[in-house]
Formats: C-alpha cells, structure tokens, sequence
C-alpha cells in the first residue's frame, strides 16, 4: 500500500510562521541580530546503508540574522552545495550556493526567490524547525555552541570527485555557532573542509 504524505496546508503553515516570525517581527528588529548561527543539512534521496550519501545530494544549510543595507533585519536561510578540491572539500560561495531566503518575509505558495515557496511543506518545516532552535538558542545561554562548525570531510579511501561518498551519521542535526559577524565565523576553515554560508548568488530582497 502506499502512502502520500501530505504537505501542511497553507493555512496551518501560515498560522505556524505568524506565530514563531510574524508576531515578533518588530520586536526582533528592536532587538537586533542574534548572536548565533544554527547550521543543518539535508539529503536528497536515501542514504547508503543509513549513512552514506553522494556528496552533490548533500546540502549544508545555514540559518542567522544580518541586517540588510536597507537597515532591516533579515533572518537568512543560506543553503550550499560541496565540491572536491586539491587538499579536501569546499562549501559554499557563490558558484555553490542553492538557495538563500529570508524567513522574515512571509511564505507564498509557488513563491521564487527569497520567500519560503509554502508548497514545498517539507523544506518549509526544515526552515522553521531552525528558526525554533535559534530562538532557543538566544533564550538560553547555556546551550552548547561551538566557534568553528563541524562539517563533513572525505574518507581517506573515497572517490575523489562529486560523487565521493560523504558520513552523515558523523554529521550533527543542528549545531549552533557562536556568531559576532556573518562574513567572519560563517567564512573560513573546519579541518580540511573550506566553507563560506554566507556569500550567495542571490539576493535577499523584500
């Protein structure tokens, strides 16, 4: 038998952003950006003996605050793709970059751009299931947190190319990283793996 699994409907998404976004929208612009990140990933396809994917179906997502030129504060949603390089793997940048929305905008459904698409029920309950962890994390100063993120790395037998087998398992779910300014501790270097979660060719634009 088979089973569909039903996107939330519109409206009960819409009631879920207005509650933990919506409602807070000028209080966290008084506020000001929080001072952490929340970095996740997500799989496309099953996972190679419940660990293993391919490293093109392999996204690293990011979730912080920046304020925009305009002076208004975005919560940004970055999500990067990874490639082979000389010396281990790199993440992010421009030519990597997947997406990069502003959850602080409200969802619309077949929405492009930096709004969530509230048709796509599963990425909108990735985004706001960070969201929920963030705040939390801002709520709680004792969670734990780290300065640099934990991020995947290529096996010393692994094909070297896009399709190199990547260990999720030794992936966190969520990790939070202390954050002073996105383009410095969003941009850098976690072992042998390069990132940048923070430089997109998109534009997050109201």
């Amino acid at each position: 038998m088979i089973v569909n699994t039903m996107s939330p409907p519109f409206a009960d998404l819409m009631h879920v952003w207005r509650r933990q976004i919506g409602h807070r929208h000028t209080l966290a612009g008084e506020r000001g950006p929080r001072p952490f990140a929340v970095i996740g990933h997500l799989v496309r396809g099953p996972l190679i003996e419940d660990r293993y994917v391919p490293l093109r179906q392999l996204t690293l997502t990011a979730l912080f605050d920046q304020r925009l030129n305009t002076g208004e504060l975005a919560t940004r949603l970055v999500g990067v793709g990874g490639a082979v390089t000389n010396d281990g793997l790199r993440f992010g940048g421009v030519d990597l970059s997947r997406f990069d929305k502003d959850l602080r905008l409200a969802p619309a459904t077949g929405r492009r751009g930096a709004r969530l698409d509230a048709a796509d029920g599963e990425f909108c309950e990735h985004a706001l299931a960070l969201e929920r962890y963030l705040e939390r994390c801002a709520r709680h100063p004792f969670m734990p947190r780290r300065s640099v993120p934990r991020l995947p790395t290529i096996e010393a037998d692994a094909e070297l190319n896009d399709a190199c087998m990547i260990d999720v398992s030794m992936l966190p779910k969520r990790q939070v990283i202390t954050l002073d300014s996105p383009e410095r501790d969003l941009v850098g270097r976690s072992g042998t793996t390069t990132f940048d979660l923070v430089n997109t060719r998109f534009r997050v634009a109201r």
